[in-house]
């Protein structure tokens, strides 16, 4: 069976909410910036 793949949000306040085990896995911090 197939893992199904993580997928980021857009939370009530317009904010992008990635999972934690992607943010560990790719190093990313809170206060990065994204283009």
């Amino acid at each position: 069976m197939a893992q199904e793949p993580e997928v980021a949000t857009v939370s009530e306040k317009g904010q992008i909410v990635i999972p934690q085990s992607l943010r560990k896995e790719l190093g990313i911090k809170p206060r990065m910036k994204f283009v």
